[in-house]
């Protein structure tokens, strides 16, 4: 990941993971994840090539009771 911007975004990405893998809130200030929040996490991890999507499609279904 060479890019600044790529790093910027994965490190803000990162700074809204609430606990469980897969879980992101919305904002700093947030305390609940969302799934809205989790599903656009993924698809910048994805794009950015951070994440495996069967691996993150596996823990959004987990957490989010998904089926």
């Amino acid at each position: 990941m060479g890019n600044h911007w790529q790093r910027e975004l994965l490190n803000l990405i990162r700074r809204r993971r609430c606990g469980d893998p897969g879980r992101y809130r919305y904002a700093a200030g947030g305390s609940v994840p969302t799934l809205y929040s989790s599903c656009y996490a993924a698809m910048a991890r994805h794009l950015l090539g951070d994440l495996r999507s069967e691996e993150h499609t596996s823990e959004l279904q987990s957490q989010f009771r998904i089926s």
